[in-house]
Order: structure tokens, then sequence, then C-alpha cells
């Protein structure tokens, strides 16, 4: 229940396990890296979390896994967007902007909707009510 750290180690494991196996392209690498930055934020160690985060994305480059790359923004804006040691408004909403722009591209409606959600949350904790208002009626 309170093994965060073994749990890190041994998603990491499997994360070296899971990216050494190149035949299978769907392999479980997405779901390995969103538990172990999970494990990371339960923690309370958002910079290692946000270095898991951004080791998926350099990931997602290198195979051209545009899903992958999606996910792992999603995961750094959430982190850089709400409130933790890492909150950093001028670092998350580039990251979601650029999140965003991908999730319309692949036409990932539920990504999508939780970065408009980030992004209405974030405007309105930095009293941006307008901005807030139009990610929360976009259509």
């Amino acid at each position: 229940m309170y093994a965060n750290a073994e749990a890190v180690a041994h998603y990491s494991i499997a994360i070296d396990a899971a990216k050494r196996i190149e035949a299978i392209r769907e392999s479980p690498v997405r779901e390995l890296y969103l538990k172990r930055g999970r494990e990371q934020e339960l923690a309370s160690q958002f910079p290692a979390a946000l270095a898991n985060y951004a080791e998926m994305e350099n990931l997602a480059r290198e195979r051209n896994d545009r899903g992958l790359e999606l996910s792992a923004l999603v995961a750094q804006c959430q982190i850089r967007c709400t409130p933790n040691s890492e909150f950093n408004r001028a670092l998350g909403e580039p990251v979601a902007e650029k999140a965003l722009q991908l999730a319309r591209e692949l036409q990932d409606r539920v990504a999508e909707s939780k970065i408009l959600w980030i992004l209405v949350n974030l405007f309105r904790m930095t009293d941006r009510v307008p901005e807030a208002r139009e990610a929360a009626s976009y259509r």
C-alpha cells in the first residue's frame, strides 16, 4: 500500500524489459511509464516524475509514436499546471498547448478533454477568467 519506492523500482525494471522488445510495437511501455510516474507523484517525487515523463517523450520521438508522445505531454502538463512543488505556469502552459494541438491532430477526444480541464483549472487558479471560460466552452 505504501511501497512507492519498491513500485518505482519494479516499474523501472519492467520498462527496461519492455523497451528491449522491439518486435512488439504495442508493448506495455505506455502503461508502465504512466504507472511509474504516478507512483513517483504519490510519493511527492515530482522532479522524478517529470524526468520519467520526459524519458517517455524521448522514447516516443525515437519510435515516432505520437500517441505515446501525447501521453507523456499530458502527464507533464498535469504536474506543471496543478498545485505541487513543480507547479510552473510558464513551463506548463506551452506543454499543455502543444499537447492540445497533438490531441486534436490525433482526434483523441479523451486526451483533449483532460488537457482542457487542466487548462480551465490553471486559468481559474491564476485569475484568468476569460481564458478559463474559453477553455471550458470549447466544442
